[in-house]
């Protein structure tokens, strides 16, 4: 019986949103595509920040019918 050779394979990681957007300096805008993150999702984790922040401090607007997106950060 031959030995099948077994390879590792990296392992995927979870994107975390919060995170990622509390990676932008203030005063900044970054770009990202649904392929990045979907824009739902973003949409969401910028409503809990700014709940949990007590003030506006980011916003999503939408480009390409909402393909691409910018996040700025107040």
């Amino acid at each position: 019986m031959d030995k099948k050779e077994v390879k590792k394979f990296p392992i995927v990681k979870k994107v975390s949103i919060p995170d990622t957007l509390a990676m932008i300096p203030h005063g900044k805008t970054a770009r990202y595509t649904t392929r990045d993150m979907n824009i739902a999702s973003v949409r969401a984790a910028v409503s809990i920040l700014n709940k949990k922040l007590g003030k506006k401090e980011y916003s999503v607007v939408p480009y390409d019918n909402g393909a691409e997106y910018d996040v700025i950060r107040y």
